[in-house]
């Protein structure tokens, strides 16, 4: 007798099943999501006053929900400005965001010592994750998820024979 594995059908960016899949109104709602738990990251961990928020949400185009101003009232283009405006005054990396940054910067300077990489300069580093990661202008600004496949990139560069040629990634 067979027994039947049930596996589960795909699910897209959003969460729902495979019907969206694809859909590019379904990736922004991902992207928009994103964005939003972000920016509540950054809300939690900042010293900011409630009554400065809601100005900030208000000043983004924010709408008043029940007395209060709802983050998720924002546009996709609103949280990515909110979000922009925060890291240009100084927004902090969550504990678990620099960890994976110092073991990023930690296996940068391996594969120098292993000679893989010419440059152990952080500068070097920054400009070889832009080229591998399009979007990532600062590591402090990467998702957990981007960090993990940065990871996993000089995880890879440092499993490769070790008489491959050492890469160039910066030009001083």
């Amino acid at each position: 007798m067979k027994t039947s594995v049930k596996t589960k059908p795909p699910r897209c960016q959003c969460g729902q099943r495979a019907k969206c899949i694809g859909d590019p109104s379904c990736k922004e709602e991902a992207t928009r999501k994103n964005l939003i738990k972000i920016i509540q990251i950054d809300r939690k961990q900042s010293d900011l006053d409630d009554g400065v928020w809601q100005e900030i949400l208000k000043r983004f185009g924010g709408v008043e929900v029940d007395g209060r101003v709802s983050l998720t009232t924002l546009t996709t283009a609103n949280l990515q400005a909110l979000l922009n405006e925060r890291r240009e005054k100084g927004m902090s990396p969550s504990p678990q965001v620099s960890e994976k940054i110092t073991l990023i910067n930690e296996m940068w300077k391996e594969l120098h010592q292993q000679g893989k990489v010419f440059d152990p300069s952080e500068k070097a580093m920054r400009n070889a994750v832009k080229v591998h990661h399009k979007g990532i202008d600062r590591l402090e600004w990467a998702t957990p998820n981007q960090l993990h496949k940065i990871i996993s990139m000089l995880k890879s560069w440092k499993r490769r024979e070790s008489n491959d040629k050492p890469t160039r990634n910066s030009k001083n």
